[in-house]
C-alpha cells in the first residue's frame, strides 16, 4: 500500500526511528509481526525490507495510523531508507507473521531486547502491560527488587520473574 513518511528520526550513529502514516493499515498488530517496507518504484535495491512493528499510533488527524519501526541502518536498503525524509513516498506492507502467544497464566514477565530486537518485545511489553494491568521496569528498578528479594534470580517456572526491557541504542 502506498503510505508516507512522517518522520525519520535519528537515533544513534546506526540507529534510527521511522514513522510512516498508512492510510487503510489495520490499527492494530500482534507484538511480534512486522512490515515489509521500500521506497516506490525503487529498481534498487528491488526487494522490500521486513521490519518488526515497534508500536502503531493512533491517527492525530484521524486519518490513518502511523506505523513506527525502529532500524539500524546495515546495508544499500536501509541506507536508502535512511535518507528518506517526511512527505516522501513510501510502500508498505503488512502487518505479516505470527505474533507471540500469551498465556493467560504469566503474572510477571522478563523481557530482555537489545538493538534491533528491541521492537518486537517492547510490543510484547505493552501488550503484556494493557492486557494484565501492568507495566515495565527500567534495569534500576529491577535492581532495587532484586536486592530486597535477596539477589537471587528467580528459578523456572518464569512467570515468578520480573519485568525487564533493555535497550543498546
Amino acid at each position: 500500500m502506498h503510505a508516507h513518511v512522517a518522520f525519520n528520526r535519528r537515533i544513534s550513529a546506526a540507529y534510527r526511528h521511522l514513522g510512516i502514516v498508512a492510510p487503510g493499515f489495520p490499527p492494530a498488530f500482534g507484538p511480534g509481526q512486522f512490515v515489509m517496507v521500500r521506497p516506490p518504484f525503487s529498481i534498487d535495491p528491488f526487494l522490500p525490507r521486513a521490519f518488526s512493528i515497534y508500536r502503531i499510533a493512533p491517527p492525530a488527524d484521524r486519518t490513518a495510523p502511523t506505523v513506527e519501526i525502529l532500524y539500524k541502518v546495515l546495508g544499500k536498503g536501509t541506507q536508502c531508507l535512511s535518507r528518506m525524509e517526511d512527505g516522501q513516498e513510501v510502500e508498505i506492507l503488512g502487518p505479516l507473521g505470527n505474533s507471540f502467544t500469551l498465556q493467560d497464566r504469566v503474572d510477571i514477565a522478563v523481557l530482555v531486547a537489545g538493538g534491533i530486537g528491541v521492537p518486537p518485545i517492547a510490543a510484547l511489553a505493552a501488550a503484556l502491560g494493557r492486557d494484565r494491568g501492568s507495566g515495565t521496569r527500567d534495569q534500576g528498578s529491577v535492581k532495587g527488587v532484586a536486592r530486597e528479594r535477596g539477589a537471587r534470580p528467580p528459578s523456572p517456572p518464569w512467570h515468578t520473574c520480573l519485568p525487564l526491557v533493555s535497550c543498546d541504542f
